[in-house]
């Protein structure tokens, strides 16, 4: 999907900045289950603080399909 540069530059710093937290990199990225709370979390604040669309989001953090992020989004604000 295409972002434009400001866009783009957004999500690697918001990205660079939870994964410093986190200690992962894009291998620990991998290694995580669709659902892991981490990505639930990673994704959440890709979506509010970015325009990245849901299908972006869960093909970036390898999730599975846009639908399984956005059911697990609305799960974790009625927590």
């Amino acid at each position: 999907m295409y972002a434009p540069d400001q866009v783009r530059a957004q999500v690697s710093v918001l990205v660079a900045e939870e994964f410093k937290r986190l200690g992962w990199d894009e291998k620990a990225l991998q290694r995580r289950r669709n659902g892991d709370p981490q990505k639930v979390k990673l994704a959440g604040r890709l979506r509010r603080e970015t325009t990245m669309s849901f299908k972006w989001i869960a093909k970036w953090l390898q999730t599975g399909s846009w639908t399984y992020v956005s059911n697990l989004l609305n799960e974790a604000t009625r927590s």
